[in-house]
């Protein structure tokens, strides 16, 4: 579009400036921590909470602490409630500004996101890990980084379907998605696990 109006493109993902206290806020030390987004504004982006757990698990187990962020809606927060119960986390859904969730994300080790803006926000800061998708195309929607090199790597599940674009299996935004409910930690936990250390 630049091009089309005589404007030279600039390439840079402008971020937002980091808060330069959210981290001292929470107690977090940058790099001993990963962070994980699993909730959506739609039921048909979420992944399945089994294997949310087991990735609490598997971090855990490595010595990193785990922050959840999500955000403030009454119904994200009991999704969140029933997908974390007896976790120990720490929970910083609808606790964070853009900037703190900025500068939380640039703090961590790595993190695991859904397919929401808090893909592209991690991208946008180069921040590794693993952005999930479902139904949606990720030749079309995945987050694109700073970097020349794509950090944050995009896991899709192999079936025929997918991506078939649709919101979920029923075709409403509060449909469960066989893909993310049949996509196992497999596919996940080794993508994760190289930016370990």
């Amino acid at each position: 579009m630049c091009d089309a109006i005589g404007i030279n493109p600039i390439h840079k993902v402008l971020t937002p400036r980091p808060s330069d206290h959210a981290l001292h806020k929470f107690g977090l030390f940058s790099g001993s921590y990963i962070v994980i987004h699993p909730g959506a504004a739609f039921a048909y982006k979420r992944w399945n909470k089994e294997a949310w757990r087991q990735l609490i698990g598997h971090s855990k187990d490595r010595g990193f602490q785990v922050v959840v962020t999500g955000g403030g809606s009454q119904e994200e927060k009991s999704y969140l409630d029933n997908l974390l119960s007896g976790s120990s986390i720490l929970r910083l859904d609808g606790c964070l500004s853009w900037n703190e969730l900025a500068e939380v994300l640039e703090g961590a080790r790595a993190c695991v996101v859904v397919d929401t803006s808090v893909a592209h926000l991690a991208a946008a800061l180069a921040v590794p890990g693993v952005a999930i998708f479902g139904p949606t195309d990720p030749v079309v929607w995945a987050p694109r980084s700073s970097t020349p090199k794509r950090i944050l790597a995009v896991v899709q599940n192999t079936q025929g379907c997918v991506p078939c674009q649709e919101e979920g299996c029923e075709r409403h935004q509060q449909s469960r998605s066989e893909c993310l409910d049949t996509l196992g930690i497999d596919k996940v936990w080794p993508l994760l696990e190289t930016h370990l250390g």
